[in-house]
């Protein structure tokens, strides 16, 4: 079965040690698979693929029009995993929505579609800190952490608004600062292993040292977190079948889901699920490149 691990050029990719794709490509070959990485917007032969997995084409944000044309030439070619409605869909944090309304703790979230509106979701700010993003973004960018009176933030409110994104306003759960989300990583809809994910932001805009630096380590996650992480994934599948998007929708090969549990006793909040082209931290697992090997042997042969 030939398979494609979705990916962009290396020149993009030089600085980035998250890909993983070698050790993963390498893993499924030696499972039997004529597997090898490729790069979305190169021409290959995309209907001699049985299937494409996305990975890291981590470069589409700077290439939006040319990737979401890509992606709809490229569908009806082939099988892509996880499957462009559902990636359509979680590309835009509007997502948090509709978990909300199947049951999921969500963190408390404005969107807002004007400047008024930015500034009516910081005057009402229920917390000392809020966080500013996009609804369409990738890695923190256009991202900060501000209180809810300092002008910076109103500025990124205005940048955000210009380039025609709508703005997320959330009160800002103060043990993010102190390290305490988790990523949990689901494959198959089954959990696999947590990672520890490193505050990011510093306060008043920008990245703490200056620069966007993740700081990873392994975790164990708590049983309310894998509840809500669960919770996630079956409000994910009924999204799904409500809007008819398949099987590949229903039950994700991959997702990871970021939580976090406030330092006040009050339960875990989802921060955002990632179905698209996640990091899988595999590395900080033992077990985790077996199970993720075994769910792409399990999702391709459910395909056939």
């Amino acid at each position: 079965m030939r398979t494609g691990l979705v990916t962009t050029d290396a020149d993009f990719l030089r600085n980035d040690d998250d890909t993983e794709i070698g050790m993963i490509n390498d893993a499924l070959r030696r499972s039997g698979l004529d597997c090898s990485p490729v790069i979305w917007h190169e021409e290959h032969d995309w209907g001699s693929y049985d299937a494409l997995i996305f990975r890291s084409p981590w470069d589409y944000p700077e290439r939006r029009q040319e990737f979401l044309a890509w992606l709809d030439r490229v569908q009806s070619l082939t099988r892509i995993i996880n499957p462009p409605p559902l990636i359509l869909w979680n590309m835009d944090k509007r997502y948090l929505t509709e978990l909300s309304a199947h049951g999921v703790t969500t963190t408390p979230t404005v969107f807002c579609h004007t400047y008024d509106d930015c500034v009516a979701a910081l005057d009402d700010l229920p917390a000392d800190h809020c966080v500013i993003k996009p609804n369409i973004s990738v890695g923190s960018r256009d991202t900060g952490l501000f209180t809810g009176s300092d002008r910076r933030g109103r500025e990124l409110c205005r940048r955000i608004l210009d380039s025609g994104r709508v703005v997320l306003v959330q009160p800002a759960v103060e043990s993010v600062q102190h390290d305490a989300e988790r990523g949990l990583l689901f494959f198959n809809g089954q959990f696999s292993h947590a990672i520890r994910k490193g505050a990011i932001l510093a306060v008043g805009g920008g990245y703490l040292g200056g620069r966007y630096t993740e700081r990873i380590s392994s975790a164990e996650a708590t049983s309310d977190e894998i509840a809500l992480g669960r919770a996630t994934m079956e409000a994910i599948r009924l999204v799904s079948m409500e809007n008819r998007w398949g099987q590949d929708a229903e039950v994700p090969l991959y997702a990871r889901v970021d939580v976090i549990t406030p330092s006040g006793g009050e339960p875990p909040m989802l921060l955002e699920a990632e179905l698209f082209e996640p990091a899988l931290f595999i590395r900080h697992s033992p077990a985790a490149l077996a199970r993720f090997v075994e769910a792409v042997h399990v999702t391709l042969h459910a395909g056939n």
